[in-house]
């Protein structure tokens, strides 16, 4: 059954590395950057954009429903409180994005590694990608649903309540 979900999960991952592996290239070949700052760096740029989705939705659906009722000019939001939302916001997703990065980095790692297994064997190397996709998103599940559940909560909490 994990591996169904795995499966199921690593499509996603798979379309993020791929395209996460034409920028970091492009990385490497342009600001001539070593492969584990060109890895942060792309895995920062994906992670920022992860974070600033999940929580940036509720808050924008939120907006929505605002204009359903007359509020009194007493209980308006002024200028202050809309920055005072801005700054805490921006500081969610960066820090969200740092943690999620720091978090994510081993598995990068692991996969270079999986990947040049896998480009030694000869096989094809879309296929390799998805091999390493795969193979890590099991052990990020396995780790994650059986030893470190608290992790995902945390970073829930963290970025919805906290």
């Amino acid at each position: 059954d994990i591996f169904r979900g795995t499966f199921v999960l690593s499509i996603p991952f798979f379309i993020t590395a791929f395209l996460g592996s034409f920028l970091h290239k492009k990385l490497v070949k342009k600001f001539k950057l070593s492969w584990f700052n060109s890895a942060v760096i792309t895995l920062l740029v994906f992670s920022l954009a992860l974070v600033s989705i999940a929580y940036l939705y509720p808050l924008f659906y939120a907006f929505q429903a605002e204009d359903l009722g007359v509020k009194p000019p007493e209980l308006q939001p002024d200028l202050s409180d809309y920055l005072h939302l801005v700054s805490i916001s921006v500081y969610k997703i960066g820090l969200g994005s740092i943690i999620t990065t720091i978090m994510a980095l081993p598995f990068v790692l692991l996969g270079g590694l999986i990947k040049d297994y896998f480009k030694k064997k000869k096989f094809n190397q879309y296929i390799c990608l998805y091999a390493t996709v795969f193979i890590c998103c099991l052990i990020a599940s396995v780790l994650f649903l059986f030893f470190f559940g608290w992790v995902l909560q945390g970073m829930l909490y963290f970025l919805y309540s906290g």
